[in-house]
């Protein structure tokens, strides 16, 4: 009975180890990532998205950015519609789920000659971004939409109560904790580099209670938030009292 005991709880220990290990090597990123352009060389079968009716009859136009690693036999995986972006009639911005399914039906059965390093196969991670331009589909269509830009369309603010508006400087040198971005993986792969703008409320402790993105590309924007989040300030002092601001910062990505 004892043996037969040890012996289960044996399997099951095995058998945790080896869903663990196989949890961990799942969600490591490629070792590899090559440009777009790269991996267009390299591109051997490409299926065009359909065009959703839904999304077409709306007059929506766009870029997704898509997200995948391409696998050591040349098929893809791990496909992801990252953001989309438009300049359009009717929006500012794409979010439509309709068109994240269609273009990842669609990557899904591209197929590409394996990426080698040092002569043998390797898994790569890579992006491409799809254009959904409803003109190119439509002969009627007799006018072009607006010209495609990446847009932020921040919500509009409504002030906090108490808050004591300051300029960048003011606060910058109050500033006592600073964490620096981690460069999105994504925004590397398509060579994405600038500045984001965001307002921070700094409550009376010093912390960064509320942020908000004013400027920037999409694809920078939550890392900036994200490290911001953390920066810690002196209290500052207006009149001998601890008074909350709000302030414009900025954070700089540069490859």
């Amino acid at each position: 009975m004892l043996k037969v005991t040890f012996s289960a709880a044996c399997r099951f220990v095995i058998l945790i180890a080896f869903c663990c290990s196989a949890m961990v090597c799942f969600s490591q990123e490629p070792s590899h990532s090559i440009s777009g352009a790269d991996a267009d060389k390299l591109l051997v079968t490409r299926v065009e998205p359909a065009y959703p009716v839904s999304v077409k009859d709306a007059n929506v136009a766009g870029n997704v950015i898509i997200h995948f690693n391409i696998q050591k036999d040349g098929s893809t995986g791990q496909v992801q519609a990252f953001y989309a972006d438009t300049g359009t009639r009717k929006f500012a911005m794409i979010d439509h789920p309709e068109v994240h399914q269609a273009v990842l039906d669609a990557i899904k059965q591209w197929k590409y000659r394996p990426y080698l390093v040092d002569g043998k196969p390797a898994e790569a991670a890579t992006m491409a971004i799809l254009r959904f331009d409803f003109c190119k589909q439509d002969s009627s269509c007799q006018s072009e939409p607006a010209e495609f830009k990446v847009t932020v369309v921040p919500a509009p603010r409504t002030p906090v109560s108490g808050e004591i508006l300051l300029n960048e400087k003011q606060v910058e040198g109050k500033l006592v904790k600073q964490v620096q971005p981690r460069y999105p993986h994504m925004a590397k792969i398509a060579h994405v580099s600038g500045d984001v703008v965001l307002h921070i409320l700094i409550d009376k402790q010093g912390h960064v209670a509320q942020v908000q993105a004013k400027s920037g590309h999409p694809l920078l924007i939550q890392a900036a938030v994200d490290a911001v989040k953390q920066w810690e300030y002196q209290p500052f002092m207006i009149g001998g009292q601890v008074v909350q601001v709000g302030a414009d910062v900025t954070v700089r990505f540069h490859m």
